[in-house]
């Protein structure tokens, strides 16, 4: 499922998710990715490539793997040294090429104590996410039959509950499959050590359906909620059980034996399954996924030999066929592809690309708690693997072989190019969070935090640098960069989205599947805490000038010259207001910051009608400003002003004299002074006001 989840039973009234990018970010790139709030990628490079660089090129390339026992010693020398490396204790590898199997393997352990190794034909392992693909195929399969369509709105195979319509535009079955449906991130913890308490699925769908953030189509999100929803569908069109269905329609079929959607498992498997270990090797808990379209399949990785073979051989595997030639290319086709398709990776259906090289490959990686798994096409060279480790930290040693296996078999010349431009470059400063999150309701303290791995944008005249990389990027096009890093073996490409008013709202990038995007928030988040500091300070010297200024003006109530307006007097009033309309929605919105993402381009949509009310604030600031001015120069031009207009004729003789030895004590200096201060604090507040973006644009 590509996620960590709190393993507590559901409760209507709000679900915690814990970890949560600790797997996350593990399944949606190809690169090693650090427990921080920001990626470094120079840390994760010191074993990165070590096997590589001690080792002399393969032989044969995908396109001649004759030479099995030299294949099998790569292999073995990368997993192997992974199980050391990250305490791992067992993990299962197959290779298929030409339509054949082509090599199997089981490495460590999958009972610790006592020792039973891994058998690559029968031992299960948890394939998370993998499991998606199955879903796909299930759904394609009943397009294949007309009983489905792709681009049909999802609501008119819905009975029970309806998706609401937040956007003109519908939800289909391609939005699903290809994770653009536009869904929040799901609230509820789709792995339990339990089903007990736990709401049948039908519940589950209908009950936490997450925010539809997006128009559907538009950015990707990955979403194991859309996934569940599919699987239901699947149940609702065919009248069978979805663990049936797979059973009956796709495992039975291909001769999958030791492969299974149900939870627990059936007694005749239960005993071929592969304990679950943390990083630490101690044995944990069956993972029970609550969304079975979404992560609940457990396979060997003999029986993923079969489907890999399927998927190549055109939907046919040993006379049995899943799908048609025409529906295992649309499968493989990419259905969403950001800009730049030579070298920003698309998704498919069920499927995605993971061409960091500009090849052909695809598959689909998954993660549960402890397991970690990825299949893993070359269609154009007819192979493909399946890897898969049950502890903890495999999602490392997943992403790592990868990477090892495309440098190892299809080393490519990196890009040269010649022609760079350096436009706009200041578009693309900023900050940049995962889109898929918790957007709107269901945020908790601090959520920027809290959702973690971030990117920071910083640009100079030139270049373009992104926090966690040492290379600079290099402009090619209007929203397209480049870098080559020496450790690496292919380029880093990144390519930014723009909305309708031109401005950069998010970015995808080769290093990262785009099943997810970044999107740009609200330059707020760049140096919150200071601002914030300012912010509060500024809220405070305007309460306490008030608080001064109405307490003085309680003992002049009787003062008739106190009604006459002057430049003093409108500034009070001026400064009040200002208050009212300027510095209260400044400490609102960044008070409120700390509980909600603002995205860059969107402060309209969560200010609402507040968004009236710093632009009255900045007419406020604008006219102390002026007034400001106007005092000082009535102070040079006219010394002894002040002290005459303090002059007045009470009747109270007592009063008359206490106020104009009050008179006496005033000093128009210090009262300019306090003028210039709030002036001056209130330009602050203008500048806030644009840098947070409060006046909608």
């Amino acid at each position: 499922m590509g996620c960590i989840l709190k393993n507590n039973i559901l409760s209507k009234h709000g679900i915690n998710f814990i970890a949560f990018l600790f797997v996350a970010f593990m399944f949606i790139s190809p690169s090693f990715i650090s427990q921080a709030n920001s990626y470094n990628f120079k840390d994760l490079n010191s074993s990165y490539f070590t096997n590589i660089e001690n080792t002399a090129p393969f032989q044969t390339s995908l396109n001649d793997l004759n030479n099995i026992t030299e294949f099998e010693e790569f292999v073995d020398s990368i997993i192997t040294q992974q199980l050391l490396d990250y305490n791992i204790v067992g993990a299962t590898f197959t290779a298929v090429n030409n339509g054949s199997f082509y090599l199997s393997k089981g490495y460590g352990y999958r009972k610790k104590y006592p020792h039973i190794g891994v058998d690559p034909n029968s031992t299960l392992f948890r394939i998370g996410s993998v499991s998606k693909t199955f879903t796909a195929i299930a759904v394609l399969q009943l397009v294949e039959d007309g009983l489905l369509n792709l681009d049909e709105d999802i609501n008119e195979y819905l009975t029970a509950f309806q998706i609401p319509d937040t956007y003109i535009e519908p939800i289909t079955l391609r939005h699903i499959l290809t994770h653009t449906a536009g869904f929040e991130e799901w609230r509820v913890s789709i792995v339990v050590p339990t089903f007990s308490d736990v709401p049948d699925v039908e519940t589950l769908l209908k009950d936490y359906i997450p925010a539809r953030v997006h128009p559907p189509g538009e950015i990707s999100a990955y979403s194991n909620y859309g996934l569940g929803l599919a699987a239901y569908i699947v149940e609702e069109i065919s009248g069978k059980a979805f663990e049936d269905y797979i059973y009956d329609e796709i495992a039975s079929p291909l001769g999958m034996d030791y492969t299974s959607f149900e939870q627990p498992l059936p007694v005749a498997l239960e005993a071929n399954m592969s304990d679950a270990y943390d990083g630490d090797g101690n044995i944990q808990f069956f993972e029970n996924v609550i969304l079975p379209g979404a992560g609940a399949g457990s396979s060997s990785s003999g029986d993923m030999a079969r489907l890999m073979l399927a998927l190549l051989n055109n939907g046919t595997y040993d006379g049995s066929r899943i799908l048609n030639n025409e529906t295992v290319a649309l499968m493989f086709e990419s259905h969403f592809q950001p800009p730049h398709p030579s070298f920003i990776p698309g998704v498919g259906l069920g499927l995605y690309e993971m061409d960091v090289i500009n090849e052909s490959i695809i598959g689909h990686e998954g993660d549960t708690i402890y397991f970690h798994s990825g299949m893993v096409l070359f269609p154009e060279y007819d192979f493909g693997y399946f890897v898969s480790y049950n502890s903890q930290t495999g999602g490392y040693a997943r992403s790592e072989l990868l990477l090892e296996f495309i440098d190892y078999f299809l080393p490519k010349e990196k890009e040269d190019f010649t022609n760079h431009i350096t436009e706009n470059l200041r578009d693309f400063d900023g900050i940049y969070l995962l889109s898929r999150r918790l957007y709107y309701k269901y945020y908790t303290a601090s959520p920027h935090i809290w959702f973690g791995y971030r990117f920071t944008m910083k640009t100079n005249s030139t270049h373009l640098m992104i926090e966690g990389i040492s290379a600079p990027f290099t402009q090619i096009s209007e929203d397209f960069f480049w870098a080559k890093i020496p450790e690496y073996p292919y380029d880093f490409f990144v390519v930014f989205i723009r909305n309708l008013k031109g401005d950069v709202t998010n970015f995808y990038a080769n290093f990262f599947r785009s099943l997810t995007s970044y999107e740009k928030i609200n330059s707020i988040y760049a140096n919150n805490p200071m601002q914030l500091v300012f912010a509060i300070i500024i809220g405070i010297v305007y309460i306490i000038i008030l608080a001064f200024w109405g307490i003085d003006r309680m003992f002049k109530t009787k003062r008739k010259d106190e009604k006459r307006l002057s430049i003093k007097r409108i500034f009070k009033w001026g400064t009040f207001g200002a208050s009212i309309f300027g510095v209260i929605p400044m400490l609102y919105f960044a008070i409120k910051s700390q509980n909600i993402i603002f995205l860059a381009a969107d402060t309209k949509e969560y200010l609402g009608w507040l968004i009236a009310l710093p632009y009255i604030g900045t007419v406020l600031f604008g006219g102390l400003v002026l007034l400001s001015a106007l005092s000082w120069y009535e102070f040079r031009s006219k010394p002894s002003e002040s002290k005459q207009e303090e002059k007045t004729t009470i009747k109270n003789i007592e009063i008359e004299k206490t106020f104009e030895n009050r008179s006496k004590k005033e000093k128009p200096l210090m009262t300019n002074i306090q003028f210039t201060v709030i002036a001056l604090f209130g330009i602050f507040v203008i500048v806030l006001f644009s840098v947070w973006r409060m006046y909608g644009f």
